[in-house]
């Protein structure tokens, strides 16, 4: 908000001395023409003065004049041509363009950014109005509860029935204190009214202790089955990598028992007499053949069913 008020005073002081100097060009710098020009900038906000704007039928006709148009010097034209500009307007098109330009700004910017910081600070408000409301009952209650049942100057009839009532009190505790008969009928009230304020406080406290054995109890729980947890993750995770291990042994295990098989099939005459056939068995092997030529990397095992190369 203050930054909206800082930005509204600067364009007022600089649109009102705009306009002042567009359409009264002779006036003299003063502080009434000062305090004339803001407050015309002022009521612009919510009135438009535009009579002036098409300059006076009875003194426009000065600025015509061939003394006026040929000196720009206040101090070569005559005083009394010169009194008669100062409070005289002067009709041009860059005064409808400063006024239009100082209202619409006025109007369209500085009231949408003023209704947007309305709006949020309603938001805020909104928000933050339950705590607000509570504060507020709270003063009051708390003002009414100090103030005297009666307002002043008849509240002086109460303050003989407040003493009384703040010393009967104090002789009271005096007399409970020192008293023993009256202890002893205050004992007797008490046993007679119901459980005694000690019995309750042990209720109290095997409650609260019930309470929190509960609460260890699920605590204990809880972390006995995050142990659990834990465990039979872990299980699944062991048996997951023995899973991946037997398998893997079981790949290089087929793969010696093909390696085998070919080497029994090429004890056979007939399956040695195909050449060709041997070659590209030899050219299967070797581009599946463990670690890879020149690294150290292992291949993985692939089986010939896997790989059907015919």
């Amino acid at each position: 908000m203050v930054n909206w008020v800082q930005l509204w005073s600067m364009w007022i002081i600089a649109g009102g001395l705009a306009i002042s100097a567009v359409i009264y060009p002779a006036q003299p710098f003063s502080i009434s023409v000062v305090a004339r020009a803001l407050f015309r900038a002022t009521l612009g906000i919510w009135l438009t003065e535009i009579d002036d704007l098409g300059g006076d039928p009875t003194c426009s006709s000065l600025y015509d004049t061939q003394e006026v148009q040929r000196y720009c010097n206040a101090s070569a034209i005559s005083p009394y041509t010169l009194r008669r500009l100062e409070d005289c307007p002067y009709a041009s098109v860059a005064g409808y363009v400063i006024v239009i330009l100082y209202i619409m700004v006025t109007r369209l910017v500085f009231y949408t950014l003023m209704f947007a910081m309305f709006s949020a600070t309603i938001n805020r408000t909104q928000k933050r109005s339950v705590e607000l409301w509570k504060y507020q009952f709270q003063s009051i209650v708390t003002e009414f509860e100090s103030r005297p049942v009666i307002p002043p100057p008849l509240n002086i009839i109460t303050y003989p029935f407040r003493l009384s009532y703040i010393l009967g009190t104090v002789a009271l505790e005096i007399m409970l204190e020192y008293c023993t008969c009256c202890r002893e009928d205050e004992t007797r009230k008490d046993q007679s009214t119901g459980i005694p304020y000690n019995q309750w406080k042990s209720y109290l406290a095997q409650i609260s202790r019930q309470t929190e054995e509960k609460e260890d109890k699920v605590n204990d729980i809880i972390n006995v089955l995050e142990e659990e947890s834990a465990a039979q993750q872990g299980a699944i995770k062991h048996l997951t990598d023995h899973l991946v291990q037997i398998e893997r042994h079981q790949t290089i295990t087929a793969v010696y028992l093909e390696d085998l098989k070919k080497k029994l099939d090429l004890l056979d005459p007939k399956v040695r007499a195909h050449t060709q056939h041997g070659m590209v068995q030899k050219i299967h092997e070797l581009s599946r053949s463990s670690p890879y030529p020149g690294t150290e990397v292992h291949r993985s095992p692939l089986l010939d069913k896997d790989v059907p190369w015919e």
